[in-house]
């Protein structure tokens, strides 16, 4: 069982519905892996949101789908739009609870969102699922028009393994002179493979999530190495984080990733690209995958959702 930290109240019920990740139980994660199968493949059109699916190819050729989200309120014909890379460890496709929080995001905020159906550890391991994320920018870019959003108005954005993502794409965008996101948000993120923060050594027990699985995900994402690409793959380390786009970082309290984000948010800082960081209290990582009567009446929960929008809006005002 994980350990006793004074999570918010609103939390005590995560600590069984992700037992089954600390337990790193190979059935139990097997299940869950086809759970959040059927969910993404389950997630259709509603009173509220367009969904739309397309299929594109990944820059070696290999099939992958998108889902493109709208709100039916929404005017599409040059709409910003967040392009969103889902968490789950590298390992596990797009759940309903990121659905969920992405709906929020794009009702809130008055755009449209990309979802990218990555390719997934083990089987896939870097840089694949990254040049996935890299792709779905690219192809964004290209069919805005038939998309219906402007391409000058796009931001990208991840929780933590998708956070890894969005931090590795801003790099990416700059040094392969890309398509550029004009803001990057990044939620409880990892973005160093070396593993060795304090965060990292603390929290070996924390509910939900801990550095055990961590360091296990991450020998799964890095199996065949760095290869030549170690900026990418571990964004804290790279050389220079200057001319990446305008940034909100969020972090968890008891959360082994905690100094993913915050030492990331001070890198971005002292580059001097504006950054906001959000240092919730009593939370753990994933704290906002609530089941859906905590999710719409926790204050907490309600509070971050409010600020990531804010940050969205003003950012697609800006442009």
């Amino acid at each position: 069982m994980s350990g006793n930290y004074p999570i918010h109240p609103d939390l005590y019920e995560l600590r069984n519905m992700m037992e089954p990740l600390l337990t790193m139980d190979p059935e139990l994660i097997r299940l869950m892996t086809n759970q959040f199968r059927r969910e993404w493949n389950n997630n259709v059109s509603d009173e509220e949101i367009i969904i739309t699916k397309r299929n594109i190819l990944s820059h070696d050729g290999v099939p992958l789908e998108l889902q493109i989200m709208k709100p039916r309120q929404l005017d599409t014909q040059s709409a910003p739009c967040l392009i969103y890379y889902h968490g789950g460890g590298f390992m596990f496709p797009m759940s309903k609870f990121q659905f969920r929080i992405v709906r929020e995001y794009i009702k809130g905020a008055s755009c449209v969102a990309i979802c990218v159906d990555y390719r997934l550890a083990p089987d896939a391991c870097f840089p694949a699922p990254l040049e996935d994320c890299y792709r779905t920018l690219e192809w964004t870019c290209q069919n805005a028009a038939d998309i219906g959003i402007d391409p000058c108005r796009i931001v990208i954005g991840g929780d933590s393994a998708g956070g890894l993502f969005t931090a590795a794409v801003s790099l990416m965008a700059r040094e392969r002179n890309g398509p550029e996101a004009i803001g990057q948000m990044l939620v409880y993120p990892t973005t160093d493979a070396r593993l060795q923060s304090p965060s990292m050594i603390k929290y070996t027990d924390t509910p939900v999530w801990n550095a055990p699985l961590t360091k296990w995900c991450w020998s799964l994402y890095l199996k065949n190495g760095t290869q030549e690409l170690p900026d990418y793959a571990s964004p804290l380390e790279a050389a220079s984080l200057a001319g990446l786009p305008e940034a909100y970082v969020e972090i968890a309290e008891f959360d082994c990733l905690r100094d993913d984000g915050l030492l990331y948010a001070q890198a971005l800082e002292q580059a001097g690209v504006p950054t906001r960081l959000v240092d919730t209290k009593q939370t753990t990582h994933a704290f906002d995958y609530a089941r859906e009567e905590t999710f719409m009446k926790s204050l907490l929960i309600k509070e971050s959702l409010i600020k990531r929008i804010h940050f969205l809006i003003q950012i697609f005002k800006a442009d």
